[in-house]
């Protein structure tokens, strides 16, 4: 950082990406049902993948939902996949990405995902984790009506009132 002080730059931005997985929350509580049985970060899944201790058939067999529509959320899809997962995403941005509220992901991301099976479900939020003897078994997904306040603010709203259930393992 001296060094470039020194080469006359006066502001230096760091970007390193986030440390650690966000919590899922809803209107900023935390989404009942989260600390269940297999509900993990995706964050902490690439990272086991990537250090090697996770084992190759982790989720054969299994439906796998995974939250989120920008890239991190697309490859911790596509990284289950590989796994063996029957892999769903879920995610509050609607389809059109020239929209206010359209996904963030890459093109090329949401394409390597559907060639790869996994089915995306937009305009979507999380509304409750549902478990079964302690262990997560679906989701309560009410319909997102909007992401982003016209100012720009993120403040998702949805429909109560429409929601859809997916179910995994």
């Amino acid at each position: 950082l001296d060094d470039l002080r020194h080469e006359g730059y006066r502001a230096i931005f760091i970007a390193t990406g986030t440390p650690s997985p966000r919590p899922l929350t809803i209107e900023r509580e935390l989404v009942p049902g989260a600390e269940l049985e297999g509900v993990m970060s995706g964050l902490n899944l690439l990272f086991d993948v990537n250090q090697g201790m996770v084992s190759p058939q982790l989720f054969q067999g299994k439906r796998v939902i995974v939250v989120g529509g920008g890239n991190v959320a697309f490859d911790v899809a596509r990284t289950a996949r590989r796994l063996g997962g029957d892999v769903s995403l879920v995610c509050l941005e609607c389809e059109d990405k020239s929209s206010k509220d359209g996904i963030p992901a890459d093109v090329e991301e949401i394409e390597g995902a559907g060639e790869e099976g996994i089915k995306i479900t937009y305009s979507r939020g999380i509304e409750e984790i549902i478990g079964e003897n302690g262990k997560f078994r679906k989701i309560k997904c009410p319909r997102c009506t909007s992401v982003f306040e016209e100012d720009g603010r993120f403040n998702p709203k949805c429909d109560r009132g429409d929601v859809i259930y997916l179910e995994g393992d």
